[in-house]
């Protein structure tokens, strides 16, 4: 199984995920020089302004004043800390330990820099810590990882600095299985991001590059190939990213009500795709695949998020909301499972992507189709039935 090849395959292209703190350092030592340099000039003007004459006092007066007008602007336009960020990601490999234990390095990271830890609280539930973190208005996203066939993981909620994921099997019963976990939030500073994503959108070739509209490699430069071995079996392959870039990937099926994909493994700049219908079987179908890592050059971002809490309204104003178009998203309902979320504003004809997951319910959640402001979304249970469920939404466009 690749799962239980993978973390061979982590520890010889392992790389730790340190640069995090360095740059929160970084930025601090910045600040610190700022203000030295703001005290002096006070300390110089005031000197002045005791040995000058009264028109240099007036000029040395005016001086202090712009000075102070500059310290204040360069205090008003450090990076903004309000808008979506990628905070915290993990992939956690052992679905079945008795006890908590840390992530790979190498396929984690947290903004806030402290310790992670994975703990496997029951059968097919787990909690991510994130040590030190202050969530502001998280929304989180996961993806079952393995060769299990039928596997369907989603977040359940945010306790504190702790995300709780749920998996569950074809039959909507829990299960254990390894995940990949994507948390976004605002008002934490960040050095990851979305490296790339894609819309494969020929589930039936062996071979094709994905549509150039709804695809992304700014920071690997190259080309992407996508590619079909077997019924519900692809590879996803991001040309000029190397061993290390890739450090979490989230998948979500599309225009397949009742589909679930998983990833199989990533390695360098390929990821392995698993696809399954509502019966755990192999199926063919398209799929939105975001990839996650600190790599320059990264020009897709995160511009809107919601969370569609209130499964049955036909129209309403979603928690956790985030729209750079300006006006609060709108999520409505038309029938059973069937949703759309609207962000005004905005415009997805071109450079879009879009991530959905249940809500903490076990659903299969994926997007249908979108087009200028809107995303349409549907919800299964397990035997593939449309059936109201919340769920969360992601958006990037570069």
């Amino acid at each position: 199984m690749n799962v239980r090849l993978f973390p061979v395959l982590l520890m010889l292209s392992a790389m730790g995920c340190d640069e995090g703190a360095s740059g929160d350092d970084d930025a601090l030592v910045d600040t610190a020089e700022e203000t030295d340099t703001d005290t002096d000039t006070d300390t110089d003007t005031d000197t002045d302004t005791d040995t000058d004459t009264d028109a240099d006092t007036d000029t040395d007066t005016d001086a202090d004043t712009d000075a102070d007008t500059d310290a204040d602007t360069d205090t008003d336009t450090e990076p903004v800390l309000d808008l979506p960020e990628v905070v915290g990601f993990v992939w956690a490999g052992n679905e079945s330990a008795t006890t908590p234990y840390a992530p790979a390095a190498a396929y984690a990271y947290n903004a806030a820099g402290g310790a992670m830890s994975i703990d496997h609280t029951g059968n097919g539930t787990y909690e991510v810590s994130f040590g030190g973190t202050r969530f502001v208005d998280p929304i989180a996203f996961a993806t079952a990882y393995g060769s299990e066939p039928g596997n369907l993981c989603h977040w359940t909620d945010v306790v504190g600095s702790k995300v709780r994921v749920r998996c569950s099997n074809e039959a909507g019963s829990n299960t254990d299985t390894p995940f990949t976990l994507t948390v976004i939030d605002s008002g934490v500073a960040s050095d990851r991001a979305v490296l790339g994503f894609v819309y494969a959108n020929d589930a039936g070739s062996a071979s094709y590059t994905p549509q150039a509209s709804r695809s992304n490699n700014a920071a690997g430069g190259g080309a992407i190939t996508a590619t079909r071995s077997s019924t519900g079996t692809y590879a996803m392959r991001f040309e000029g990213l190397v061993s290390g870039d890739i450090e979490n990937v989230q998948i979500t099926p599309y225009n397949h009500p009742n589909g679930r994909c998983a990833a199989r493994v990533f390695v360098g700049d390929t990821v392995g795709v698993s696809c399954y219908n509502d019966a755990g079987e192999p199926a063919d179908m398209a799929y939105l695949l975001a990839i996650f890592g600190d790599a320059p050059g990264a020009t897709a971002a995160i511009v809107g998020h919601a969370i569609a809490d209130d499964e049955s309204a036909s129209s309403y104003e979603p928690i956790g909301a985030y729209n750079e178009g300006g006006s609060a998203p709108v999520a409505a309902r038309t029938e059973a499972g069937t949703y759309s979320m609207r962000f005004p504003g905005m415009s997805f004809n071109s450079g879009a992507h879009f991530q959905v997951n249940s809500y903490g319910e076990g659903r299969a959640c994926n997007v249908v189709a979108w087009a200028g402001d809107t995303v349409n979304i549907t919800c299964a249970n397990a035997s593939g039935t449309p059936t109201d469920s919340p769920y969360a939404v992601m958006v990037i466009q570069d």
